[in-house]
């Protein structure tokens, strides 16, 4: 009797995980606020790109592009996993300004991107 109590004890406990699960990254947000600033305030009218990489100064696996409104802000929404990249580039002058950052999960929900 005791072999047959120490046998089912033994195979309970072998089916209790160590607990060594896998640890996933909280989602991102639903949506993001991008802010464009150049020379210390916002800017109105650039374009700003949502994508997956930047190659240089290109966006690449483009998700979505939109202009920045009047506070210099421009609004995404986001996929729920994966790292993302926010891109902005404006023709000033003779040349053009550029800033980029590409982040993983989780996104923030708000960005300020510096033309520079």
């Amino acid at each position: 009797m005791k072999r047959w109590w120490i046998i089912l004890v033994v195979v309970m406990l072998s089916g209790c995980g160590g607990g060594g699960g896998s640890s996933s990254s909280p989602s991102n947000p639903s949506s993001l606020i991008v802010t464009v600033d150049f020379n210390g305030g916002p800017f109105s009218g650039v374009a700003v790109t949502l994508s997956t990489g930047l190659n240089g100064q290109t966006p690449t696996g483009v998700i979505s592009t939109t202009s920045t409104n009047s506070s210099g802000q421009a609004t995404f929404s986001l996929p729920s996993d994966g790292t993302l990249c926010v891109s902005a580039t404006e023709t000033i002058n003779a040349g053009t300004a550029f800033a980029g950052q590409c982040l993983s999960q989780p996104f923030p929900s708000t960005l300020t991107l510096t033309l520079q």
